[in-house]
């Protein structure tokens, strides 16, 4: 981790213990937007999103941000065909039984984002650091600062893992529904490099005014094989929800269902312009 980034997050636990986490909140979007958030009458995604997550009603989400559970909705969606493989669930890292695991997977906590375990040859994995780690995300997650997060039980699972021909890290299509319409795919692109983000429509076209500037990426990737059919999907699945992300892979010319994630980035949308966030706050008022 950077100075920057140790610093960042230094000040931001000093501002927790201080403020709470809703003046926290309110204090990192004057920071990053350079104007104070209106909580009790939001206008701005936003705006929308963290009001959103201090509402003791917001731990209602939990069921559909944990990464286990959520399958039990997919598939209540007619949409089993979508989920990745499981090869099992456990309430603890330590009692997974590495031996029925295949030679490749992923490991993952249900009530996180990111920092997953991949195993590629169990012959070279590392059981105790995989254990750490996982008992690590879990952690984080109880006491993450998204309160749906908190409310959701701690458990570890195990998902086939999908790679490119090159054993590299797969697109994932991330695509944000409001009221239950698809609005755009946010595409994470040139991971190798610096991450970068683009913005484009269900027809694949860029919005460029959405993506600040400097986090745009040099060329917009191809559009998935499956981009109908995530977009249909996305609409199915965002339908019981104001506001939801819904993820996914494609691999072998096959969508898989990523997760569901209600408070992207926490709900600050970090790599959207100012133009943006207002343009989409928008879109909650139209039914």
């Amino acid at each position: 981790m950077s100075k920057v980034n140790k610093l960042s997050k230094l000040m931001q636990s000093i501002s927790l213990r201080l403020c709470g986490e809703e003046l926290t909140a309110k204090l990192q979007y004057f920071r990053h937007r350079k104007r104070w958030p209106n909580f009790d009458n939001p206008k701005d995604l936003s705006e929308r999103l963290l009001s959103a997550r201090f509402r003791s009603d917001f731990d209602r989400f939990a069921p559909f941000a944990d990464k286990v559970l959520v399958r039990d909705y997919v598939k209540s969606k007619g949409l089993e065909h979508i989920l990745l493989k499981h090869y099992g669930v456990w309430d603890r890292p330590e009692d997974i039984d590495w031996e029925k695991l295949p030679n490749k997977f992923i490991l993952k906590s249900n009530n996180g984002c990111g920092s997953h375990v991949i195993c590629r040859n169990k012959r070279d994995f590392d059981i105790d650091s995989a254990i750490e780690q996982l008992n690590n995300n879990i952690t984080l997650g109880q006491k993450s600062h998204e309160r749906h997060y908190r409310a959701i039980q701690p458990k570890v699972l195990c998902e086939e893992l999908l790679e490119t021909a090159d054993g590299g890290t797969i697109t994932d299509y991330k695509l944000l529904c409001i009221n239950g319409r698809p609005s755009h795919f946010l595409v994470i692109t040139e991971r190798d490099i610096d991450k970068r983000a683009c913005a484009v429509d269900e027809n694949w076209k860029e919005i460029r005014h959405y993506i600040k500037p400097h986090l745009r990426p040099t060329k917009i990737p191809t559009a998935p094989y499956n981009l109908v059919k995530m977009v249909e999907y996305a609409r199915i699945l965002s339908a019981d929800f104001e506001c939801v992300r819904v993820d996914f892979y494609e691999h072998n010319n096959k969508v898989y269902f990523g997760e569901l994630t209600f408070t992207p980035t926490g709900g600050f949308m970090y790599s959207y312009t100012d133009e943006a966030i207002k343009e989409l706050g928008s879109k909650f008022e139209t039914k």
